[in-house]
């Protein structure tokens, strides 16, 4: 289901598995909402605004992962950061560098989550 809000994409509510690579370092994450050109994501770790981050995403349908599909793998920048429930904190992240396969990739897994 999508969020009505004013952003230039619409945003999906879905729950995936994420890892947020920070050097060596790997942490692991659940999504909140997706879109085209972003993603809010719950983590144990409070992400610094204005950070590069690497993010994968495990994209799912109907909560099954195609184990012969690999994680999605996108460069990210933290536009804001807060901390959530649990000692959990939740982090908005923008999409940088999104190469054309990527892009197709992502907006194909979108349209499934519309249907």
């Amino acid at each position: 289901m999508a969020t009505d809000d004013k952003r230039r994409a619409h945003r999906y509510d879905v729950d995936l598995a994420a890892e947020v690579r920070i050097g060596k370092r790997v942490i692991p994450a659940r999504t909140k909402n997706l879109s085209e050109t972003g993603v809010c994501l719950e983590s144990p770790m409070a992400f610094q605004e204005g950070g590069i981050l690497d993010v994968n995403l495990i994209l799912t349908v109907d909560g099954i992962e195609d184990v012969s599909t690999p994680p999605l793998e996108l460069g990210a920048s933290v536009v804001w950061s807060t901390p959530g429930n649990d000692r959990a904190h939740i982090s908005g992240l923008e999409f940088s560098g999104i190469d054309a396969e990527k892009a197709g990739v992502l907006k194909g897994y979108l349209a499934l989550l519309r249907d």
